[in-house]
This record gives structure tokens, C-alpha cells and sequence, in this order.
């Protein structure tokens, strides 16, 4: 289960029906998870609503949301780098870089 509501990515998405709830809920769980984990250490397991998440985590999650929901499948890598590259620059002020 997301810390965001189905709501609020309805909203971001701009879908006003009930017909793709299911669609829509596994996008957002995955672009949270996927937040998430590009994060690293810096997710606070402890972030358990919305209000809790700083600004920028939830502008990455649901930027995140948009590019897995809007991707008809045709073009997934340029759809997903371009958003996942503006993601990874909203949250580079958040998330402490690995050295390899």
C-alpha cells in the first residue's frame, strides 16, 4: 500500500472515472517503490502519510507515477529516462550519492 492516495494520483493524472483504479494503484506503488529505492538510506521508513514526505519526494513519486501510467509501451525507454533523469534531479539535494 502507498503512502500516497489513489486519490491524489487520480488527481495528478487527471483522471476523474474509476475505471483504471487498478491500473493507476500499481503505477503509483510502483513509482514509490521506485522512489524508494533510488533514495537509498535517505527514505525514512518511518514516513507513514503524506504529510510526512517532504515536497520534493512527493513531486518525485508523482513524476515517477506519470511516466509508468501514461507509457503505452511503445517507447519505454526514452518515456522512463527522461523521467526518471528529472526525478534523480528533484532529489539531489535529498538523497546522499554512493561511491563505488
Amino acid at each position: 500500500m502507498s503512502i500516497l492516495s489513489l486519490d491524489t494520483a487520480k488527481r495528478h493524472l487527471k483522471i476523474t472515472d474509476d475505471d483504471h483504479d487498478v491500473e493507476v494503484q500499481l503505477a503509483l506503488d510502483n513509482a514509490e517503490s521506485a522512489t524508494q529505492i533510488h533514495m537509498k538510506s535517505e527514505w525514512d521508513p518511518a514516513w507513514t502519510t503524506p504529510d510526512e514526505l517532504p515536497g520534493v519526494t512527493v513531486a518525485a513519486i508523482l513524476l515517477t507515477l506519470g511516466a509508468l501510467y501514461e507509457n503505452d509501451g511503445s517507447n519505454v525507454g526514452d518515456t522512463l529516462e527522461r523521467a526518471l533523469a528529472a526525478r534523480n534531479t528533484l532529489l539531489v539535494g535529498i538523497r546522499i550519492p554512493t561511491v563505488a
